[in-house]
């Protein structure tokens, strides 16, 4: 005798673990590139796009302390770094 075929909709009754186990993995992949783009070095030319200054204002922020990698021309800054410079200086404008 051979054994009564699947019913096709016992898979439907797994669907939501499935979609579940998914979201999971799409949430944890997400977080993964979020926390990598983060890390991202980036080159001068990137870094002045991203802060949308100039090359002296650049200079001026390495003067007072904007953290970066090498020297010359071959510098590299982490973009973690950089945003959590400019948050240390973030300015109130009601307490001025």
């Amino acid at each position: 005798m051979s054994e009564p075929s699947p019913n096709p909709f016992d898979a439907l009754t797994q669907l939501p673990q499935l979609v579940a186990t998914m979201e999971g993995l799409i949430d944890t992949y997400a977080q993964r590139l979020t926390e990598a783009e983060a890390r991202r070095p980036m080159n001068r030319q990137e870094v002045l796009q991203y802060l949308r200054v100039s090359d002296r204002q650049l200079l001026e922020y390495r003067r007072r302390g904007l953290p970066c990698y090498g020297s010359g021309k071959s510098i590299l800054f982490l973009k973690n770094e950089v945003d959590a410079w400019l948050a240390q200086r973030r300015v109130n404008r009601h307490t001025r």
